[in-house]
């Protein structure tokens, strides 16, 4: 009976696979689409299209484990290989999930990364890693395996988002909606590609105050906006040429008051000793009005 199903069998498996390659262009379209001009229908249909596929994988996955049972409870011990390999198979839509749903990227949770990745070299290395995993990643002619970088994939598409957001000339209306996604992910991406050492003077003078992690008081970053609103803005708004603080051309036109003048005072005590030090010991100064 076994023999006389296997035809079959491998039909339905075939006529799966060919569906699941049409919801696969399905989904790349509507997303394209929702990208483009999003609204409800389009969205739901994504949605409709995203579970169907999913719910294939699904039986997909669950037969395979069962053909592996079949084969270990057959063929004995040594076929535990087999059913280790489907059930990573069965786990491995979630790495589906991830790049399918390019739209939901920035939604995405640590622990699934860290899933995603756990799956992908534990198969490789049946175990404990062997090798750096960044080795994996490089391209094949230096020792690699030119694997997909998921942390930097998803860290693309965050930044992405954040440029789309802030560009003026893009007034789609998905931009509505997206303050309710516009999560911490985002802002960390951004902030991870924007990191570098800061060093020299011409570094320091042009570090904005404002929501900057390097200055603040108790751990915790400043913003004044009547400060802000006087055009007092980067670290060269404070000095002028000579270098001492709160000489600035800017801060001795903005009429401040006695509490506005304190606070820009506790400005200056937050930030690190390190660049007061190189501004004070250097011999070049740039004016406030310098970008």
């Amino acid at each position: 009976m076994r023999y006389e199903t296997i035809p079959y069998s491998k039909q339905k498996a075939k006529n799966r696979r060919e569906k699941l390659s049409v919801l696969e262009q399905k989904i790349k379209k509507y997303t394209a689409k929702c990208d483009e001009q999003p609204n409800q229908e389009k969205v739901s249909e994504l949605e409709i299209l995203q579970t169907e596929y999913e719910r294939q994988y699904e039986y997909i996955a669950q037969g395979a484990i069962i053909r592996s049972r079949i084969n270990w409870y057959e063929h004995g011990e040594k076929s535990k290989f087999f059913l280790n390999l489907e059930n990573y198979e069965k786990k491995k839509k979630q790495y589906y999930k991830i790049i399918l749903r390019k739209a939901s990227l920035i939604t995405v949770t640590g622990d699934l990364i860290k899933e995603v990745n756990s799956l992908r070299y534990c198969f490789i290395w049946k175990g404990n890693d062997e090798n750096k995993r960044a080795a994996l990643i490089d391209d094949i002619e230096d020792g690699g395996l030119k694997m997909l970088d998921i942390q930097s994939m998803i860290r693309i598409q965050r930044v992405m988002v954040l440029k789309r957001f802030t560009n003026k000339d893009n007034n789609s209306s998905w931009k509505i909606t997206l303050n309710y996604f516009l999560s911490q992910e985002c802002l960390d991406a951004w902030s991870m590609l924007r990191q570098r050492s800061i060093l020299s003077y011409k570094d320091i003078v042009h570090q904005v105050i404002w929501n900057n992690k390097n200055i603040t008081v108790q751990k915790i970053s400043l913003f004044e906006k009547h400060l802000l609103s006087k055009g007092i803005v980067t670290i060269s708004d404070l000095i002028p040429d000579n270098g001492i603080f709160l000489k600035g051309v800017k801060v001795l036109h903005a009429n401040l008051s006695p509490i506005q003048h304190f606070k820009l005072m506790s400005v200056v005590d937050a930030i690190p000793r390190d660049w007061r030090r190189v501004i004070r010991q250097s011999a070049q100064h740039l004016p406030s009005h310098t970008k």
